[in-house]
């Protein structure tokens, strides 16, 4: 077998990590093949990059690489048009800093993107999306994504669905973004001696201004705190209702359990009470494929809405 023909390959990234440090021991190459590679890689790496290929140098038990250059992986055709299609799309800046991306553009102006929003025909979206490219939208999103990874809680000011100016000091918990309606949002909490209050789902081109309190909220935070109701579901795999379900609610958490006798998947879902409406929805959309099975609170909403919706049809036609 030849080790070393695929450039992509986990045997070409065990070899590339290596020869891009220094001063390693034999036990630190083994453990590096390990990583990237499998478990027994390094039988057939080991004596091959020492021996055969010397493409390291050793001195009292210390290997370093004989290359000039740390050796690099180039991108295929197919990635750069992905690459290309990713920061072409107008949320990129949010999560990506525009010089970055000015250098990426640069780099790759001859090329053509893979896919562009056109491709995509969105007929369950609502139009009033948020604006991506505004610049204090990117700012407030830049900062609470700072702000969920490092655990800062943060002065938030922004103008409830009600209309009433709102400012508190909240623990930002978790970024979501709902395909639907175009718009980010972040699960937030409220802190008061050092302990974790009221949640509150906030809107980011609802606020109106960020403040960084300084403060860190070091005790650990209880699992599921941004989601105190549960729906339990059952999806069959009529029209790959399983598949289709996973992909839509992705970012839920949940545990589910598939029965390979009946093929049909029971699933339970967390979620935000401020957060039930939409999700009701997204359920109903599945029609017969996926039947809602507790609480009876949750069916009695999913029955109440098939009913109206039944309602103004017959009106209507």
């Amino acid at each position: 077998m030849e080790l070393f023909s695929e450039i992509y390959s986990a045997y070409y990234n065990a070899v590339s990590k290596i020869l891009s440090l220094k001063n390693l021991s034999k036990k630190d190459m083994i453990k590096i093949i390990n990583e990237k590679a499998f478990s027994e890689s390094s039988l057939y790496i080991m004596p091959r990059i020492c021996d055969e290929w010397k493409l390291v140098s050793e001195k009292n038990g210390i290997y370093n690489s004989r290359l000039k250059n740390i050796p690099s992986i180039p991108l295929t055709a197919i990635q750069k048009r992905w690459i290309k299609a990713v920061i072409s799309d107008k949320r990129a800046r949010l999560f990506i800093d525009d010089d970055i991306i000015s250098r990426l553009s640069e780099s790759l102006e001859d090329v053509k993107p893979l896919f562009s929003q056109k491709n995509f025909l969105f007929f369950d979206r609502f139009s009033d999306g948020d604006d991506f490219t505004n610049p204090d939208y990117i700012r407030f999103f830049r900062i609470i994504k700072n702000a969920v990874s490092e655990r800062k809680i943060l002065e938030i000011s922004f103008i409830s669905s009600r209309k009433n100016n709102i400012t508190h000091k909240f623990l930002p918990l978790k970024l979501e973004y709902s395909p639907k309606n175009d718009k980010f949002r972040v699960i937030s909490a409220i802190v008061s001696h050092g302990i974790i209050k009221e949640h509150f789902v906030i809107n980011i081109s609802r606020i109106t201004g960020i403040k960084d309190t300084g403060k860190i909220f070091e005790k650990e935070i209880p699992e599921n705190s941004n989601c105190c109701n549960s729906v339990c579901v059952e999806v069959s795999s009529e029209r790959n209702g399983v598949e289709r379900f996973m992909l839509e609610f992705a970012g839920y958490e949940k545990v589910t359990e598939f029965n390979e006798e009946s093929g049909k998947c029971t699933a339970e879902i967390w979620y935000s009470k401020s957060d039930e409406t939409e999700l009701l929805i997204r359920l109903l959309s599945f029609g017969s494929v996926l039947e809602i099975k507790s609480p009876e609170y949750f069916r009695n909403l999913a029955r109440e809405r098939i009913e109206k919706q039944c309602d103004f049809f017959t009106k209507n036609h």
